[in-house]
């Protein structure tokens, strides 16, 4: 889809995996509020966080998909695709999730000047809390949501597939050579207990009263704010195949936390490699996420069509 091979792809996301790679490919990613559009057919990861959703070129074509993806009649995403979209709007910072990465700072700076000068208003220096006791919370609920899902998933299979449960699996990477990339957190997950443990009850007390709750449903109610807005992430990096991604940082948590939406678009380049500008809200504000981010998109018109770097001097 970035190279211009198709019109647009579907992604699933549970925390960063539209967002990210459509930012460092300048393409738009928009992730659904979880549950709008369904799983089915989705290798689970985590059913609190796990939302498929468009990935593509432009925000119109991301609102077309949308409509497709949740079988919403036409118009009903297209209709929020104003090129004033951005004027009026109330639009907050979270700086604990936007300052991570000197060059995405140096860009969103840029971005924020766009906002204003579309007649958007900018409300500064916020705060996200909790971030770190949601992370963990994240994670534990993760390990035991992927135990559930995976052996459910897995249970469905065709007879062809011979690997029927979470333990299966783990047992057959143990026999592989080569070694598997993360299998430590299988076996993390497979020593989980059910979905009626207290531990994971508690994980998903926190996220619902943190994430949301306290989070940024208060941010966005007592600042009367649209949406907040931050660097979908850093600059891309070099491919490691043996010690895997590495991140300067990223601001899907909150949303993917939260089970809320969230879109990217492009932003900038940095040395030729692009940056992304992501908008979140609450639940089910899918347009008006739309909303900001085409008028954004329209009036930086920042992505490009693709071409081969021969040399970073290119």
């Amino acid at each position: 889809m970035a190279a211009n091979l198709t019109a647009g792809a579907v992604g699933t996301e549970t925390d960063g995996s539209i967002t990210c790679p459509a930012a460092h490919t300048a393409t738009v990613g928009l992730k659904p509020t979880v549950g709008l559009v369904s799983t089915e057919g989705v290798i689970p990861l985590s059913h609190s966080q796990d939302s498929p959703g468009p990935m593509t070129r432009t925000v119109a074509d991301a609102a077309v998909m949308l409509e497709v993806l949740t079988a919403k009649p036409e118009g009903y995403y297209q209709k929020h695709l104003k090129a004033n979209g951005l004027n009026g709007k109330r639009i907050g910072i979270a700086r604990n999730i936007s300052d991570f990465n000197e060059v995405a700072s140096t860009a969103f700076k840029r971005a924020i000047e766009v906002l204003k000068s579309q007649g958007a208003t900018i409300v500064d220096n916020l705060t996200l809390d909790y971030q770190e006791e949601l992370g963990q919370a994240e994670f534990d609920i993760l390990l035991y949501e992927f135990n559930e899902g995976v052996n459910r998933y897995l249970a469905k299979t065709p007879d062809t597939v011979a690997v029927k449960s979470l333990a299966q699996l783990i047992a057959f990477n143990a026999t592989l050579s080569e070694q598997r990339f993360n299998q430590g957190v299988l076996e993390m997950a497979g020593e989980k207990g059910d979905l009626n443990s207290e531990a994971y009850l508690a994980a998903k007390r926190v996220v619902t009263e943190k994430a949301q709750h306290k989070g940024i449903d208060q941010l966005l109610t007592e600042h009367r704010l649209d949406a907040l807005v931050a660097p979908t992430n850093g600059p891309a990096w070099v491919i490691d195949t043996v010690n895997g991604d590495s991140y300067t940082g990223l601001s899907s948590s909150p949303s993917a936390i939260a089970g809320y939406p969230i879109i990217t678009v492009p932003m900038s380049e940095h040395r030729a490699l692009p940056l992304g500008l992501s908008f979140f809200s609450g639940a089910n504000q899918e347009g008006k996420l739309l909303e900001l981010g085409y008028a954004f998109e329209q009036a930086t018109k920042v992505r490009r069509s693709p071409y081969f770097i021969l040399s970073i001097d290119d």
